[in-house]
């Protein structure tokens, strides 16, 4: 795996972790969201990022959420500084069970001399999810 698909790789690890450090170190920004019907939002910065994805997690273990997993990565195209790949996640609860599956488009940058995820947007495929690509659905 190269370093521009290693980003987004990271950054689910660390949303898996609850790690804010690692979160933002896996991100560009400013960071785009954007899910099915909504409006794209802007985080200018990781601290008002982090603020909206720890409310999140909180929300996502309340639900039965323990950790998420990239099941599928296909690069679409790339240039120099930057990777277009379509990814397929998925949600799992403590014991291991689907509950909920996503797919969509994730985009790295390379910025300030590292690869980053700094656009995303994607779609429920399987499942309820209440946040989706860093908004609520």
């Amino acid at each position: 795996m190269d370093e521009r698909d290693r980003c987004l790789f990271d950054f689910v690890e660390a949303l898996n972790q609850q790690s804010e450090k690692d979160v933002i170190a896996a991100l560009n920004f400013p960071h785009v969201t954007h899910a099915d019907g909504k409006d794209p939002v802007v985080y200018k910065d990781g601290i008002i990022y982090w603020q909206f994805l720890n409310n999140q997690i909180h929300k996502m273990i309340e639900q039965g959420w323990s950790h998420s997993k990239i099941e599928n990565l296909e690069k679409i195209f790339e240039t120099e500084n930057t990777s277009y790949s379509i990814i397929e996640f998925t949600r799992f609860s403590e014991e291991g069970n689907k509950i909920a599956s996503a797919r969509g488009i994730w985009i790295a940058t390379f910025k300030e001399n590292k690869w980053g995820m700094q656009m995303r947007s994607a779609y429920t495929t399987f499942g309820s999810v209440s946040f989706l690509g860093g908004q609520s659905t």
